[in-house]
């Protein structure tokens, strides 16, 4: 990346093996400062990263002779595309990969000690006693996980037995054991973390992730079935009271929400190649749309989970107004 040998031999300097640090930026969608990079944040770890540069060309074909031969080819179309392997499971580059959207979510407000609030709390359970049973839904109880959460209106037997009063962003994460008690037919169990001898054990709680366990065959499992026994709809909620529960908030990935996301891309660099100097290189790349490329490893005997995305180049001429508005390589140092 030197430049072009004058001395008719190779020049080593200009061998190029280019390592560095990936930065993407939110492009600036307001009126001042439109199309603009903002801040930049560091996408990690990346070893994989390919700039892609296609053509589409026309050709003009004289015919004064007896065999038409082409005298013009002019290009007519250009494009480009990067392709980067990611190492880092940021929710940020998830977020590129899954056409989606990073973002952080809680449980609203704050649970105050020792309140039922209504049946704003409950776990929800199949009921095997129901005259209509859902095919897909298993009617055992005992042996199985369930999830903590806060209804949005009310007990599910008052809204027809529907799962969708137990949204998914007002599960409890973060419970202790012990605050959490369920009342089943008149009967009040108190729950205990997991790893309490099974001996002694009615309901545990997996206190980080907020779902407790039913013991089959346990006292805890008959007053359920008791206590919903009347009942005729599908599934069923018991209410639970649980102490003094703060706001949880967590990082998610909503995947698949089919917003495109464009990006500013950076990539701060040396030569690793030229052991005569340390010569820097900046890459921009002004506007680029990205999507999914292969697969998303989740499980793996041993290698590390990557993946890959790909983006479109995109004209951004607000960005470099005296340049092509697609991307730059500059030799810093």
């Amino acid at each position: 990346m030197a430049g072009i040998s004058t001395t008719g031999q190779p020049s080593v300097k200009n061998y190029t093996l280019l390592k560095g640090h990936l930065m993407a930026a939110f492009i600036n969608p307001n009126t001042v400062g439109e199309g603009l990079a903002m801040a930049w944040r560091e996408m990690g770890n990346t070893c994989e990263m390919t700039l892609n540069l296609t053509s589409a060309t026309e050709k003009h074909y004289q015919c004064l002779s007896k065999v038409r031969t082409a005298d013009l080819e002019y290009i007519t179309e250009l494009d480009g595309t990067v392709t980067i392997r990611l190492d880092e499971w940021m929710f940020e580059n998830l977020a590129a990969f899954m056409v989606g959207e990073a973002r952080v979510r809680g449980e609203g407000s704050a649970i105050a000690a020792g309140t039922a609030a209504l049946n704003a709390t409950g776990f929800v359970v199949p009921n095997p006693g129901a005259t209509v049973i859902n095919p897909l839904a298993d009617s055992r109880i005992g042996g199985r996980w369930y999830d903590l959460g806060v209804l949005a209106a009310g007990p599910l037997s008052s809204i027809g037995g529907l799962h969708a009063g137990l949204t998914h962003d007002r599960r409890l994460y973060g419970v202790t054991a012990g605050s959490v008690t369920i009342t089943a037919n008149a009967v009040v169990y108190s729950g205990v973390p997991v790893g309490t001898s099974p001996s002694v054990t009615q309901f545990v709680v997996n206190e980080e992730m907020g779902m407790l366990f039913v013991a089959s065959g346990s006292n805890f499992e008959n007053d359920i079935i008791a206590d919903i026994g009347a009942s005729t709809v599908n599934v069923h909620s018991i209410d639970l009271t649980i102490g003094a529960y703060p706001i949880q908030n967590q990082e998610e990935v909503a995947g698949l929400t089919g917003n495109q996301l464009a990006l500013a891309l950076k990539v701060v660099g040396i030569n690793g190649a030229n052991l005569v100097e340390d010569e820097l290189f900046e890459l921009t790349m002004f506007q680029v749309v990205f999507r999914p490329d292969g697969d998303l490893p989740l499980f793996a005997e041993t290698e590390l989970g990557r993946f890959t995305v790909t983006g479109t180049l995109q004209r951004n001429q607000a960005a470099d107004p005296t340049g092509g508005g697609f991307f730059t390589l500059r030799k810093v140092a």
